[in-house]
């Protein structure tokens, strides 16, 4: 039951990634809506495409926690995978899921350091 309860919860997680990133590219890539958007109301739409990639990172990031933190559990990934009972399976889940999380190491520093953190060298040796 618990399984299944981490599951729904883990795939609603992805929906809402899969959603957000959906209206980004949607409204950020047809060059006519741009075109309007720009004339319209520029500075709100510059704001939500900046809110929508940061939720799109941030619920990315969830997904990837660690399992365990301090005394509590982080629904994501390495939950769902340690629970499973087969030996196999949860072993090659796990090289998927450490594949996976190298290639979003990038998203997850951005997280880290400009999202959740304002990381003072980050940011002045980015400027």
């Amino acid at each position: 039951m618990k399984n299944e309860k981490l599951e729904v919860v883990i795939l609603q997680t992805v929906r809402r990634i899969n959603s957000d990133f959906y209206t980004l590219e949607k409204i950020f890539t047809n060059q006519r809506l741009v075109n309007n958007i720009n004339t319209v109301a520029p500075n709100f739409f510059k704001h939500y495409q900046i809110l929508l990639i940061d939720k799109i990172i941030l619920e990315l990031s969830k997904l990837f926690d660690n399992a365990k933190q301090n005394s509590g559990k982080n629904i994501g990934f390495k939950l769902l995978i340690e629970s499973i009972q087969d030996d196999e399976k949860r072993m090659s889940l796990n090289k998927n899921f450490d594949s996976a999380k190298i290639s979003i190491s990038n998203l997850l520093k951005i997280r880290h350091k400009s999202i959740a953190h304002n990381d003072y060298n980050e940011f002045f040796n980015n400027m």
